[in-house]
């Protein structure tokens, strides 16, 4: 996170002991249980403390797991691509991420514009699933939010965000190759 221009843990408990693991962890309770099968409830509360603290400091939001790696020059470059395609503007709302079917994987991770934060939390959370709780987040972002996503691949076809481990990827791409 050091490389980003911001950024900031969610957790269910503020830490401010240096010494306590998590430190700088802010507490940002949601409803229902702590599960993974409440993910929905995690990510809309996320969502909202995100845009009531940061939305008019940065361009762009990057939402992604714990576990999710992160390449910060590689995610600018492609920062780079979307704004000469002129998708930073607040005139078109951006949600993309690793393309799975008709939503964004969130294994990978979700990338909004300013826009399509301000609509996901003014517009859509109040009215879209307020009380589910579910693990799909991912397919709740794109179909609450109801905007195109646009494609992360490159050039090449090749994609920009992997919501699985590495050596699944390389394996597939690597046929033949023990692992």
């Amino acid at each position: 996170g050091w490389r980003c221009d911001g950024f900031f843990i969610a957790s269910t408990k503020t830490v401010l002991d240096p010494n306590d693991p998590g430190f700088g962890a802010v507490d940002i309770p949601h409803q229902f249980e702590e599960s993974y099968h409440n993910l929905w409830q995690k990510m809309r509360t996320i969502l909202a403390y995100t845009h009531d603290n940061y939305l008019n400091d940065f361009d762009y939001f990057y939402v992604v797991n714990d576990d999710a790696p992160v390449v910060v020059e590689n995610l600018r470059r492609y920062l780079g691509v979307l704004e000469a395609r002129g998708l930073k503007n607040e005139k078109t709302p951006l949600l993309t991420g690793e393309i799975v079917g008709r939503y964004t994987g969130g294994g990978s991770g979700h990338l909004f514009n300013r826009l399509a934060l301000r609509r996901m939390v003014k517009d859509v959370l109040p009215v879209c699933r307020p009380d589910d709780k579910t693990s799909a987040d991912d397919r709740y972002i794109a179909t609450c939010l109801g905007v195109g996503m646009v494609d992360s691949v490159d050039d090449n076809g090749r994609p920009r965000f992997h919501g699985r481990a590495a050596h699944e990827i390389w394996k597939e791409s690597s046929p033949g190759r023990r692992v």
